[in-house]
This record gives structure tokens, sequence and C-alpha cells, in this order.
């Protein structure tokens, strides 16, 4: 008898993922790339900070990919999935697998405020933050991130056939039901306290994101009229850059990781939602939207790439104010 066929939405989310993870891996190398060889002497500060968020996108790119991680919602059930065909069936390593991919994600929540904290200190502080002082802030975040993935054990449950049964409720895991996952009941008191701690970790880091962006906005507001006109523009550049870069993993990482962790808080038993899937497919763009970002807003980025993949005397060349811009912007970076 001829084995029944994978769900269609698990062969296209296997097929995403795959292309993801190469989109993910060319994006953020040519990243590299550039901060490593066409980075002025007066944007190597910032530059740093570019390819450090580069370098925690590829590692959240390999995670995905060796995983392929999903979540399941099924009313106060959350599952966390390694839907990897090829990956091995082991409950114990369920857990291990998704305390990393986690771990991984809230990595790129983390290094948002961070970023903001770089650029208060250059525009509002006398001396700049040390770099032992960032590096401190960005430990304390990922050890919090430590404690709340070690944890996963007394927090989750192993696969059992009660929960192979809930779960093959989905026509999506009717056939082939995965082998290899942990499942959270948000009726137990640890698993409700988990799902607030993932919402808070969020709030955290954007409450110093929103506040160092509006201690960097007003102090911006006062100083620019002392600028000239082309530094302003500048200066206002930088600043949507920033306010871009906030807003993009709020809408694609933070609005579905939140909404994750709220929906078997409030769900009907038996109530089952594919927006844990969609979620997933959303939070994984993260390594692709940020290197993307990067290049088409940063001016000297950009002008290098077209530079090398259209030549120096390209008419798309010529014709855009890049070049002019990105001497500008390092000047004030």
């Amino acid at each position: 008898m001829e084995a029944e066929p994978w769900h269609p939405v698990r062969i296209f989310h296997f097929y995403y993922e795959v292309c993801l993870f190469g989109s993910s891996l060319a994006l953020n190398s040519t990243v590299l790339y550039m901060v490593m060889m066409k980075t002025p002497p007066h944007f190597k500060g910032y530059a740093r900070m570019i390819a450090f968020n580069s370098i925690i996108d590829i590692m959240f790119s390999v995670t995905d990919l060796v995983t392929m991680e999903v979540v399941d919602l099924h009313g106060a059930v959350l599952y966390l999935i390694s839907d990897n065909p090829n990956y091995p069936k082991d409950p114990n390593l369920a857990v291990a697998t998704a305390a990393f991919w986690i771990f991984n994600l809230y990595l790129t929540i983390i290094v948002i405020p961070l970023q903001f904290m770089y650029r208060y200190g250059l525009v509002c502080r006398d001396q700049p933050f040390k770099p032992y002082q960032i590096v401190a802030a960005y430990a304390m975040g990922c050890v919090y991130l430590a404690i709340h993935c070690f944890i996963f054990p007394f927090t989750f449950d192993k696969r059992s056939p009660k929960y192979d049964q809930i779960l093959a409720e989905n026509e999506i895991y009717r056939t082939h039901t995965p082998g290899s996952y942990i499942a959270g009941d948000a009726t137990k008191i640890t698993m409700a306290l988990h799902f607030f701690n993932c919402d808070l970790m969020i709030l955290i880091s954007y409450a110093f994101t929103i506040s160092f962006g509006v201690a960097i906005w007003k102090k911006l507001n006062k100083t620019i009229g002392n600028l000239n006109k082309e530094a302003a523009n500048a200066q206002r550049y930088i600043t949507m850059i920033m306010i871009m870069q906030a807003t993009y993993p709020l809408i694609a990482l933070v609005i579905p990781t939140g909404m994750i962790a709220v929906y078997p808080l409030i769900s009907k038993p038996g109530e089952s939602s594919q927006f844990g899937l969609v979620g997933v497919c959303m939070m994984n763009l993260i390594p692709v939207l940020n290197p993307l970002a990067v290049i088409i807003n940063v001016p000297m980025y950009k002008n290098a790439l077209i530079s090398m993949v259209c030549g120096k005397h390209s008419k798309l060349l010529r014709d855009s104010k890049i070049g002019r811009t990105s001497q500008i912007i390092s000047t004030v970076a």
C-alpha cells in the first residue's frame, strides 16, 4: 500500500525554510563583506553593530534550517515541533532543540535595544558607551534568556500518546504525525508563567528601545538647527533607518511571538488555530529583512553593491545621489 503523502502545507514549509536559509546566508554574507571591505574609518563603530546583527541572523538561520521548528496552537496547548523530516525523533533532544531555537529567536529581539543604546551613546552622551558596557548589557539579556530556556524541561511536557492525539486533530499533522516535539499546557501555572515571561521579555526590550529612541529624537531636535542643511538631512536619514529597523521586527517578529504566547492563555478548550505556523513563517523572514534593510538603507553599501553588480560607470549609479549621501552620513554617524 502506498504511503500517504505529507500535507502540502508542510511540504511548502520545508522548501520555504530552505529558500529562506539560502537568501539569508547570501544577504548576510554580503553585508559582512561590505562591513569588512567597504566601510570608511569614521563609520566603523556603527558598522560593527551591523556585523554583529548579521552574525546573529546567520546563527538563527542555521538553527532554523536544521530544526525547521514550527508552532501549533490547540486550545491551551502550545506545541514546539521540529518538523525537519531528517531531524532525529528523540523526545529528550526535542526539549533541547526547542530551547535552543527559542534562544536564537529571542536574541534577534534583544539586539534591537542594543542598537538604540549604541546610538544613544553617540548622540546623547558626552562619552559614548565603552565596548564593555555594550557587551555587559547584551550579556545580561543573554543570561536572562538562557535561564528562561534552561527551565524548559520543567515547563514543557515531552511527547506522549495524549499529545499525539491532540496534535493529530490538526489536519496538517494527521498523517506523518511529528515525532519530535514538546507541548506546553497553559492551564498549568508553570506554563502560564512561561508565556507571561515571553511577553515580558518583549515588553522590556521595546521599553528600552522606545526610551532610547525618544531621548535620541529629543536631542536631535535640539541640535539639528545648529547643523548645516546636508548634515541635518543626513541625521534625519539615519533616524529613519533606525525607525525602520525597529518597526519591521515589531510587525514580523514581536507581534507574532507575543500573540503566540497570549493565545493559549485566552483560547477556548479544543480551539485550534494555524496562526502558530503563519507566525513562525513571518518570524523566519527576519534574517532576510535585516540585511536587506542594511543594503538598501545604508548608502555606502548600496553604492558599493551597485558598483560591483552593474559596474562603476552604471547609469543607475550616475543618476543616484547615493555616493554623495554616503559621504555625509559617514561623517556624522
